[in-house]
């Protein structure tokens, strides 16, 4: 898939594999961006689409359904843009 970033996460560790063009749509570098883990992850989701995007994502942890969800994420420099994750 190209112009998404793409993730793997562990949810008894909380990290989280990231793959796709990073460092285009958040500012962040992979490094950088590799530190992120679910609960850094949380906070980086715009505040008004968060309880969505989460509870979808805990009901496909928790049912094995497939996740996507559009949402605002916060770039590294405080700008917003919408994704797919």
């Amino acid at each position: 898939m190209t112009g998404q970033l793409i993730f793997d996460g562990d949810v008894q560790t909380g990290k989280i594999e990231w793959s796709g063009p990073i460092e285009e749509f958040t500012g962040y570098t992979q490094e950088e961006f590799n530190k992120i883990d679910f609960v850094a992850c949380k906070e980086l989701i715009h505040p008004e689409d968060r309880e969505r995007v989460w509870c979808s994502l805990e009901n496909s942890l928790n049912t094995g359904e497939k996740f996507e969800q559009k949402f605002r994420f916060r770039k590294k420099r405080w700008k917003l843009y919408l994704r797919r994750g």
